[in-house]
């Protein structure tokens, strides 16, 4: 089904596969630091905002484009240090109550 906004066949979610294969390689820094920085000041709810348009069934050819939103919100979230986004992500886990938050060096 060529032209297909949402599916579930593998073969043609490879772009989601890729988006998380690179965030991977960010985590890891095995792109550099650059990457991770920038992550670190993307704006996480404009990111969080694209990726709600792109998920839309009417956001049409920016479906294309959720796959990277979503690895650019969990990047953002992963490498972030400002207090905002660790308030929303701060759990109660095993009795610390602290955000997960990596810096990048």
């Amino acid at each position: 089904m060529e032209g297909a906004y949402i599916d579930i066949v593998t073969i043609r979610r490879v772009d989601e596969i890729l988006a998380g294969c690179i965030l991977a390689l960010v985590f890891q820094k095995k792109l550099g630091s650059h990457i991770c920085s920038f992550l670190g000041k993307v704006n996480t709810y404009i990111a969080l905002i694209l990726l709600i348009i792109a998920s839309h069934p009417s956001g049409q050819w920016m479906n294309y484009l959720r796959p990277y939103f979503a690895a650019i919100v969990v990047g953002s979230t992963l490498f972030d240090c400002s207090p905002g986004v660790g308030k929303m992500l701060k759990v109660e886990f095993l009795g610390t109550s602290q955000p997960y938050r990596l810096h990048c060096t």
